[in-house]
This record gives structure tokens, C-alpha cells and sequence, in this order.
């Protein structure tokens, strides 16, 4: 009824034209542009005409344009703006209808949804032909207002969300703000805010695109800000992510392949990175590269599950430091496999448990650290469970470096009691620990631990 009601409002402004004087022809409002039919009768003067239609002009433009409106983008060739379908920004009621109306109008063959500035109340959308949404920047703000159902849901590929921000007026209690299901490949979203998910962008498609964006203040233990739950090659770039209240993680992947996550700053989460692929699932050649993973529970916690298993991964030039727990966390639970996974030239620092800790129940092989600094941590540097072969930690500073003290226990540890062999410790420098800077338990001819510094 209130569609309705609003639809009737826009009608009845056009009724200005009926009491105008009139010697022209018929006036007509289209898209904001005046439109004068003349009559089968010569004007008076074209300088009359003119002087009129400028006078009618700046009456519509005073009387029905919004104080703060800015010029939007180009309409047509299939771009619709959803104003044309009866959303009205900064009402405070439900444009749903109206905004889904106009993804509706999007033909099969693809366009353009534009949102101007101002606030836009929705419960959920659907995006069934290729669409680009997209608004001003942080003045378009589209509002959920229910507390679980997915936001904007993408059935098309091709599609993509730019310039836009999104929060709720509820509290969040499920759903996405964007979920991007496996249909809907080729998929992107970038130039965007998002403030107080549940979970923000969850993504099940093949070629997707995150980034830049920020997205803050998730739902406290239970959001996640961005999950990978299938599909490949998937990229996550320039995202800062902060949550004081602590979600339960800030990026979740459960599966995937040729996933890239890349100059991002992950901060306050319950875990900033998590891979946990469960059965049947497997993530596979994940490569990170200058992000840190700071002030959280921990940075990075690997912990596949029943069969899954997590391979082919790469961490450089990342930081994994200030967390309450550990610092990186890798602990295979199931039956699957983890590694190789490689670490070149992390930053592990003042975490509140061990900097670095590989642990397993399951297989865990080829797990790699080449160069990179671990001090400062409230337990071991770099710690390796009883059951692990084929590892190695080389070329790196563990200790009291980069202006921090030591670990406070061992620097390097190998847990004996179990199958440990088959690993290398070298070309270490682990000076100013406050246990001994190298324990090298188990193993027997198939370990190497030389050239270190103690």
C-alpha cells in the first residue's frame, strides 16, 4: 500500500504542468528534462519559448530536486536509475519493490542499476541478468532491514556492486549482505563500506573479484566478514577489515582453488584468516601476499576437518602479530592432509601464546619457513609437534630482534616422543630467547640442524 501511495505522490507533482499557463503546447517531465510539444500554431517569439522553458525549468528544479543532489551517471543504454521505479531516498520506507523492479528491468543481455545518493530500505534483492549496481559512493546507502535474509543475492554472472555502501537497521542474526552463488561467475565488488554484518560477502562462484573495500564493526563472535565456500580463482585485495567487538573470523575459506589475498589489513577479528575445509572439501593453491593479520585471537588458523584437506599454499610478506592466542596456528584435526605450505619472510610478534605452532593428530607435511622474524612471543618462537616430517625453518631471526625482547621460552622447538624426522633448522639466528634458543627432538640421522646461532 505505501508503494502505492508513494507512486500516487510522483503523479500528482506532474499535475504542476496543468496549471501552468500554456501557449506553447503540452509540457512534460521526463527524467528531469523539460519537454515542450508545440501546438499546430507558430509561437510568438522563439525568445519567449526559451525564456519560458528556462522559468519552468528552474521552478521544477526548485520545487522537486533534493538540496544535496549531484549529477548522476548517463541513463539509457541500459542503465536505469531505481528512482525511475518509485524509490525515494532518506523517506524511512521500504523501497524493495521499487529497487527490485528495476534489477527486473535489466534486460538478459545486461546494464545498469543506479542508486543515487541517499538511503535505500530493503529487505532482499535478486540479481538474475548480468548487472553492474552500483552507486555515488558512500552517500548511495542501501539499509537491510530484516535481520538474517541475504541482502543482494547474485544469480548472473558478469554482475558487479561499485561505489556503494551497505549496514542494516537491525541487528544482524544471519545471511550475507552479497551472496554470490556458483552460477554467477565473472563477479566483482569494489569501492565499497559495509557496516555491522552478519556475514558480509559469501562466495560460491568462479571468477570473483574483492576489492578495495572496508567492512566494519561484524556482528561480535558470530560474523565473518568474507567466505570462500567454492569456486576458483578468487581475489581478495585491499580490504581493511576492523570488528572491535571481535567476530568469529574476518575471512573464512572452506574451498576453493587459485584464491589470492593481497595487501589487506585484517584487524580484531576471532581469527583474521581461517582455512577450515571440511569433508569432501579442499582448498587448494592459496597464495598471500603483504597483508597483516594483527590483534585478533589469532592471525592465521589452519584446521581442516574430517576429510578435508588444505595444499599448495603460500604466505609472504605478512604479518602475523599482536594476537591473544597464537600467532599462526596449523592443527589438522581429521583425515585429510595438509601441505606443502610455505612461509617466506613473516613478521610473528607479541602474540600472547607461541608465535608460530604446527600441530597434528593428522598429516601435516612440507609445512616451510624461509627467513622472517619471531620475538617477543609468551611461549616458543616457532614450535613443531611429535608426529611431524618434512619440515623446515631456515634463514630466520627468532629472538629478541626488531626492537623487541626475546620468546619467552625456547626460540625453536621439536617435540619429541612421536615420529618427528626428516626436517632442517638452519642458518638461524636465535639469540636472547628466555629458554635455549634450539630443541631438536626426534629424528635421527634424517634431521639436519647446523649453522644456526645461539
Amino acid at each position: 500500500m505505501s508503494e502505492i501511495l508513494r507512486r500516487s505522490e510522483r503523479k500528482s507533482e506532474l499535475k504542476l504542468f496543468d496549471s501552468l499557463p500554456n501557449q506553447f503546447g503540452r509540457l512534460s517531465l521526463n527524467r528531469g528534462l523539460l519537454a515542450i510539444t508545440r501546438k499546430n500554431r507558430p509561437c510568438h517569439s522563439i525568445f519567449t519559448a526559451l525564456t519560458f522553458a528556462v522559468l519552468i525549468t528552474a521552478v521544477i528544479s526548485a520545487t522537486f530536486l533534493p538540496k544535496d543532489a549531484v549529477a548522476g551517471p548517463p541513463l539509457g543504454n541500459g542503465v536505469v536509475s531505481v528512482t525511475d521505479f518509485g524509490a525515494i531516498p532518506n523517506d524511512g520506507l521500504d523501497d524493495t519493490i521499487a529497487c527490485q523492479d528495476a534489477l527486473n528491468a535489466v534486460p538478459p543481455s545486461g546494464g545498469g542499476v543506479y542508486f543515487p545518493p541517499g538511503t535505500y530500505r530493503v529487505d532482499s534483492l535478486t540479481v538474475s541478468s548480468p548487472t553492474k549496481i552500483f552507486g555515488a559512493g558512500s552517500s548511495s546507502k542501501i539499509t537491510a532491514t530484516t535481520p538474517n535474509n541475504n541482502l543482494i543475492t547474485v544469480n548472473a554472472g558478469e554482475s558487479s556492486i561499485e561505489n556503494l555502501h551497505i549496514n542494516s537497521s537491525v541487528t544482524r542474526t544471519g545471511g550475507a549482505y552479497v551472496l554470490v552463488n556458483a552460477i554467477a561467475s565473472d563477479f566483482a565488488i569494489k569501492n565499497f563500506s559495509m557496516l555491522g554484518h552478519y556475514w558480509g560477502i559469501r562466495t560460491l562462484a568462479t571468477s570473483v573479484r574483492i576489492g578495495p573495500g572496508s567492512m566494519r564493526d561484524g556482528i561480535s563472535s558470530l560474523g565473518v566478514g568474507i567466505i570462500v565456500d567454492g569456486g576458483f580463482a578468487v581475489s581478495i585485495d585491499s580490504i581493511v577489515m576492523d570488528a572491535p567487538a571481535q567476530t568469529a573470523a574476518g575471512i573464512w575459506i572452506n574451498a576453493t582453488g587459485d584464491t589470492l589475498i593481497t595487501r589487506s589489513n585484517i584487524i580484531h577479528q576471532g581469527n583474521a584468516l581461517v582455512v577450515a575445509p571440511g569433508a569432501g572439501q579442499v582448498v587448494a593453491s592459496l597464495w598471500v601476499d603483504n597483508t597483516y593479520f594483527d590483534t585478533s585471537d589469532r592471525g592465521l588458523l589452519i584446521n581442516p576437518s574430517d576429510t578435508g584437506s588444505v595444499v599448495r599454499a603460500r604466505f609472504s610478506n605478512s604479518w602475523f602479530s599482536s594476537n591473544n592466542l597464537q600467532g599462526v596456528l596449523i592443527f589438522n584435526q581429521g583425515t585429510g592432509t595438509i601441505g606443502p605450505i610455505e612461509f617466506i619472510s613473516p613478521h610473528v610478534l607479541s602474540n600472547g601464546s607461541h608465535g608460530f605452532q604446527v600441530e597434528s593428530t593428522g598429516a601435516i607435511s612440507d609445512i616451510h619457513i624461509n627467513g622472517g622474524v619471531f620475538a617477543d612471543n609468551a611461549g616458543y618462537g616457532v614450535t613443531f609437534g611429535p608426529n611431524l616430517q618434512g619440515f623446515s625453518i631456515a634463514n630466520a631471526r627468532v629472538g629478541n630482534a626488531a626492537d623487541l625482547a626475546g620468546n619467552t621460552s625456547d626460540g625453536i622447538i621439536v617435540h619429541g616422543g612421536g615420529t618427528a624426522d626428516y626436517y632442517r633448522i638452519v642458518n638461524n639466528d636465535v639469540r636472547g630467547n628466555s629458554g635455549q634458543g634450539i630443541v631438536a627432538q626426534g629424528g635421527t640421522a634424517s634431521k639436519i640442524v647446523s649453522g644456526n646461532i645461539q
